[in-house]
């Protein structure tokens, strides 16, 4: 790989017209149903580039996992599509059809919770005792693939298991949880929370990564937000902050994740007074941000890595259906009798009722919180707006009962990324030294039509950059510096040899000018669109003289 190259960028701000930002539908109590081998062969077209042997897109939700003809694997493969299927050997026959028809085997599913620690009552995660056993299963599933004559392709997995999502203080407070796990790591919840990051990325690369390859040596293998995070370039969290130094391992690709959630959104400085424009970047830094950092550490310290990320323009993660949109007004964190109050909200039901910061809710209409995630006992907080809820409350060594009515919680509305910029992210997603692109189309917001979108925005994408099949191939990203909502030019490159694709958006509302060095003291000045504009370079061996070529790319507008 080549090293990243020098750059200077020229930029020419403009003030323009503000329009209003892309407003998230309301979220659906329901998932709704898709006949995703109907739409997905109906609304995509065959790619029109050779894919070679790059990967195709897989999707969270896809055609399903029972054995599908062979012209339909042929004519999902002919639009850059395969299903995956579950690593579990009830999919063989499955994948022998895939097989059959050409495709790659690639395995996916997601699991959550202690499964490698069988599922105690009380998890202590430095007990690793029984990750032998989710190991051993793992070698046995994939040895009855290989008995059976499938050669899988790829796993690549979204295991977000404990002991990543152990909460500090449950552990801490629990001799039974505690044993074993040294006095620094508990001294704090930002030393607890990089030693259980550290745990996981190093149990699931011996107990998941290593069976796969001992069975499928040539597998592609990743797992959820595997990343190369480092001290000198910490890849940035999903949500905010930044996750701790991680080596993948035996893991051979990183899954950065390159989602646009509202959670992130409204962590980093977003507000309903924002323009489009200034939406859309925010949302750009999210789904650039894990990627880049990612990329710019396999670069320079593995680069045999491949990525994998996941994608998606609209991961609601804050914003509820109606049912769940009523609140009390409070900051919570859980502790392992429930729910500790840090902070409550002015004039908000919880100040009315008389809450303080320190009360512990223990039961919501006597449903105790005891030993559940933070998540689920806040969904039982949680309720209808105008609503009441009946709280146990713990104050020092008193009991109380208290009547809470709640209010509709959130902002009233949901500024989300356009269309139009989410295509134009994912294009600089290819151009940062990415191999593959697993497409979070989830249905479980209820909207179908957001659902089909994500898939259609990926798969033409990807079509269009196959276009430069070989540069993604054999070429070295030329920026990888970390995006920037207040930045207003955006670009993004490959160098191979003697040639240079660079692609370029102005996100001022006015056109502008990049200056960058595709080769080292060889500066080049391009004019950059705000619709976007890719640039085919040229350097003459001999003369050394750059010609230049704009590249018309499809016109998409929506919204």
């Amino acid at each position: 790989m080549m090293k990243s190259l020098p750059l200077t960028l020229s930029l020419m701000l403009f003030v323009c017209a503000a329009s209003p930002p892309v407003q998230a539908p309301p979220m659906a109590e329901q998932p709704v149903q898709v006949d995703w081998l109907t739409v997905l062969l109906e609304r995509l077209s065959p790619l029109a580039h050779d894919r070679g042997n790059r990967w195709p897109l897989i999707l969270w939700q896809g055609p399903g996992f029972l054995p599908l003809p062979e012209d339909s694997v042929k004519a999902l493969v002919a639009r850059g599509i395969v299903p995956h299927l579950r690593p579990d050997t009830s999919m063989i026959p499955s994948a022998r059809a895939i097989q059959a028809a050409g495709g790659p085997v690639i395995l996916m599913a997601g699991k959550s919770g202690a499964w490698g620690y069988g599922n105690p009552k009380v998890v202590a995660p430095a007990d690793i005792s029984a990750w032998k056993t989710a190991g051993s299963k793992m070698r046995d599933t994939l040895l009855g693939f290989r008995d059976a004559g499938v050669k899988v392709d790829a796993v690549w997995l979204d295991y977000e298991v404990d002991p990543l999502n152990l909460n500090y203080l449950a552990v801490r407070d629990d001799p039974a949880a505690r044993r074993h796990i040294p006095n620094n790591v508990l001294a704090s919840p930002a030393a607890f929370a990089r030693w259980r990051r550290q745990l996981w990325a190093a149990l699931m690369s011996a107990y998941v990564a290593g069976p796969v390859r001992e069975i499928f040596p040539g597998a592609s293998v990743s797992n959820w937000m595997t990343v190369l995070s480092t001290s000198k370039r910490p890849v940035p969290g999903m949500i905010g902050g930044y996750l701790p130094p991680t080596d993948p391992g035996l893991f051979t690709a990183t899954t950065p994740v390159a989602y646009g959630t509202d959670t992130g959104f409204w962590h980093n400085g977003g507000t309903i007074e924002l323009t489009r424009d200034e939406v859309d970047r925010r949302y750009m830094a999210q789904l650039l941000g894990q990627v880049t950092a990612d990329a710019a550490n396999r670069m320079e310290s593995a680069p045999h890595l491949n990525a994998v990320p996941w994608v998606s323009r609209w991961v609601p993660l804050t914003q509820l259906p109606e049912s769940k949109a009523g609140g009390l007004g409070v900051e919570v964190k859980a502790n392992k009798t429930g729910l500790s109050i840090i902070a409550i909200h002015p004039d908000s039901p919880a100040a009315q009722a008389g809450l303080h910061p320190g009360d512990w809710i223990t039961a919501v209409d006597g449903k105790q919180l005891s030993g559940l995630t933070l998540n689920a006992a806040i969904n039982q907080v949680r309720g209808r707006p105008g609503s009441s809820a009946k709280l146990d409350i713990r104050r020092g060594d008193t009991t109380l009962n208290i009547n809470v009515v709640r209010i509709r919680l959130g902002k009233g509305q949901h500024p989300i990324m356009s269309r139009e910029r989410y295509r134009e992210a994912l294009r600089h997603l290819w151009l940062r030294g990415i191999d593959g692109m697993q497409v979070f189309n989830s249905t479980t917001p209820g909207h179908a039509e957001i659902a089909i979108a994500e898939v259609e925005d990926a798969q033409e994408v990807y079509g269009e950059m196959l276009a430069f099949r070989h540069f993604l191939e054999q070429g070295a990203p030329l920026n990888l510096t970390a995006y920037l909502p207040d930045v207003t030019l955006l670009w993004s490159g490959i160098r191979l040899d003697d040639e240079v694709i660079v692609r370029g958006i102005s996100l001022s509302g006015r056109p502008d000018m990049l200056t960058l060095e595709p080769w080292p003291d060889v500066p080049v000045s391009l004019s950059i669109s705000t619709e976007g504009i890719t640039w085919r370079l040229r350097r003459d061996p001999k003369t050394g003289l750059v010609s230049k070529q704009a590249i018309d790319a499809p016109s998409v507008n929506k919204p």
